[in-house]
């Protein structure tokens, strides 16, 4: 066994090589996909000034007796333990990769953590013994697994795999993963009816095609935990009411296992996005599925008033009695609460969409918090606990205050306690600042959306836009992926802005609606966020490296007598740079060149093409109007052509 010492100094020699050869300003050595992977030794664990350590609480849980409060601090590879009596720090888990989603044990003896992070995304559910604050067992799991659900036995844990598209279950008792329940795209939470019937898991992002644009929506998985072939989708969609609904980031079920509360944006796609009151690009929303009927039941918009969003909410709970459900805001940093009943009732009233606010039809409570980036919630007992990605904070609010009579949102404010991660939180340097305003609603005018709406995690939400109110320019356009955009300009589908420099400001003036140079420390900062973005390694890779499936479709790719597809896509960027790379569109009767896209993450990017209107094999196979791609090649070797480019 490696000692740390030397593992460290190995780390630290090939950081040295990195850095030393320019791998951050070098773009020949940026591109080079799983290079990070294969480093394992670094893996972020040594602080540096490009990357200190930073707490990123993702998740909360609290002991059954309300002792402890134990912190899933993410990419400080941690969980924290609370003494609440105290608020004192009693013990630092240390974990071998980030922490995903954090869940306890029945009987408070243990701790069931997810593992899985950007470089390293082999998940892993480690099984901790708080005692002795170490990982006794651990299984693998999918690829970037994340929030861990025990069922009400005990017996089995539920782990979202968000890129395989999949749920494992775990046997507790070997801490084995007994199967694997498929469902639609990028599972991000989850819950389990407290009958122990049904698994509901929240898919953040739509399947459909994006010119599918009337139906387009993400959807809701119930799984039948004793049968897993009796699966259940619903659609977040209602016929003339509800599309373009995503980012679907929580999942609460009633005590009474009656009905699932889902958080969830709804984008205003088939209008011109060109003003920002109103929710006329996003509405932020809060959904509620009838579990017994297996159907959405409404769908609310909990922004507090048509001048005045609620920008991206996140997770959500329910307390112990069905009184109150009580949502993270992480965008405009604020903590929602609702009376349970009252939103039931007023959705089994009026079943449509009412594409209106709460305000003044139910009671409610929006709540500022400090912490920057709320992600994580949970309730105990009355109270409710939060923090925030971007802080090193737990804020505890007393909800039980207001069943006490008339209470203010100003003396729900004051009756705020706030718990310190650490003691000393390094400053946010210009990398960490670039990424918390891509995720900050404050930056928007009114608080409506973030750039993380449009693109979530940098990436592509799945839905075309309209971007320009002119007749001639209301073509739809897919959502892009951020990543390598700062290395391959022009940016834009049509090539419309020269560079990514610009795009960022851009799209804080016309998507944001504010003046960017009166941002402009906000604006470098995102410039140096999107310098330093990098692909995560694709589910298609076998330990890091291509498959022997995938190294013949390599071979495919590259030569020129079977396939024109490195002509356009070459090598490390897998695109051209520069006004060289346009071509011309393959949309009958419109007259516009489109910009030639790199293919990194292609396996996480569909729809493709400029509208979101083809698959990979439709793309590959399209030989008579923009490729040659797949011409001359058998189905085998098509294959081998497919997982190639999915492993990029």
């Amino acid at each position: 066994m490696i000692n740390s010492t030397v593992k460290k100094t190995f780390a630290l020699f090939l950081f040295m090589i990195i850095i030393g050869s320019g791998y951050c300003q070098d773009i020949k050595t940026i591109v080079s996909p799983g290079v990070l992977f294969e480093a394992l030794a670094l893996n972020h664990d040594l602080p540096t000034a490009l990357r200190p350590t930073y707490s990123s609480p993702t998740d909360l849980a609290v002991s059954s007796d309300g002792k402890y409060l134990f912190v899933a601090e993410q990419t400080a590879k941690r969980i924290t333990v609370i003494d609440r009596a105290t608020n004192e720090v009693t013990k630092r888990i240390k974990l071998p990769n980030e922490v995903t989603g954090i869940t306890l044990s029945n009987d408070d003896s243990k701790i069931y953590a997810t593992c899985a992070s950007e470089l390293w995304p082999a998940g892993f559910v480690h099984e901790i013994d708080i005692s002795s604050a170490k990982s006794v067992r651990k299984t693998a799991v999918g690829h970037m697994a994340r929030n861990p659900v025990l069922s009400p036995d005990g017996n089995i844990l539920f782990v979202c795999n968000t890129f395989n598209n999949d749920i494992s279950f775990v046997d507790v008792g070997s801490m084995k993963e007994t199967k694997r329940v498929e469902v639609i795209r990028e599972p991000y939470s989850a819950a389990i009816t407290p009958d122990g019937k049904t698994l509901v898991v929240g898919n953040s992002l739509p399947d459909e095609k994006a010119t599918d644009s009337l139906k387009i929506s993400s959807k809701i998985s119930l799984i039948n935990v004793q049968n897993t072939d009796d699966v259940t989708h619903v659609p977040l969609f209602r016929e003339r009411e509800v599309f373009g609904t995503h980012s679907v980031f929580g999942v609460a079920i009633t005590n009474d296992s009656k009905y699932a509360f889902i958080t969830h944006l709804i984008g205003q796609i088939n209008i011109p996005a060109t003003i920002i009151t109103q929710g006329w690009i996003h509405l932020n929303n809060l959904s509620i599925i009838d579990l017994q009927k297996k159907e959405l039941l409404n769908t609310f918009t909990v922004d507090i008033k048509s001048d005045n969003g609620a920008g991206n909410p996140w997770e959500v709970a329910i307390t112990e009695n069905d009184s109150f459900v009580c949502i993270a805001h992480s965008g405009s940093e604020q903590v929602s609460i609702y009376r349970v009943d009252e939103l039931i009732n007023l959705a089994k009233e009026d079943k449509s969409y009412h594409n209106r606010f709460l305000y003044g039809l139910v009671s409610r409570a929006i709540i500022p918090v400090k912490s920057k980036g709320p992600r994580a919630l949970t309730v105990h007992d009355g109270k409710v606990f939060t923090a925030g990605y971007f802080s090193e904070i737990v804020e505890e609010i007393d909800i039980d205050i207001i069943n006490k009579g008339a209470v203010t949102e100003a003396k729900l404010k004051e009756s705020m306690n706030t718990i310190n991660i650490v003691e000393s939180p390094p400053a946010m340097n210009a990398l960490r600042a670039g990424e918390y305003y891509f995720y900050s609603a404050t930056i928007c005018a009114e608080n409506w959306q973030s750039c993380h709406s449009c693109h979530p995690f940098t990436r592509p939400d799945g839905m075309n836009w309209i971007l320009n109110e002119k007749t001639s320019q209301q073509i739809p356009k897919n959502a892009k992926s951020m990543l390598y955009s700062w290395w391959t300009p022009p940016t834009n589908w049509t090539a419309k802005r020269a560079t990514a420099y610009e795009s960022i400001r851009m799209g804080f003036q016309n998507e944001l609606h504010v003046n960017y140079t009166f941002l402009s420390y906000e604006t470098e900062c995102m410039d140096t966020f999107f310098m330093y973005l990098k692909p995560v390694p694709s589910p298609y890779l076998s330990k890091g490296k291509l498959t022997d499936s995938a190294l013949k479709g390599k071979e495919i790719y590259e030569d020129t007598k079977k396939t024109d597809c490195i002509v356009c896509h070459p090598a490390p960027l897998f695109t051209k740079v520069g006004e060289s790379a346009w071509s011309k569109s393959f949309i009958p009767d419109v007259e516009t060149n489109i910009i030639i896209p790199h293919l990194h993450e292609t396996w996480r990017t569909s729809p493709y093409d400029h509208i979101g209107s083809t698959t990979l094999e439709e793309i590959i196979k399209d030989y008579d109007t923009h490729t040659n791609a797949g011409k001359n090649l058998s189905e085998k070797e098509l294959n081998y052509l497919y997982e190639y480019v999915l492993s990029l």
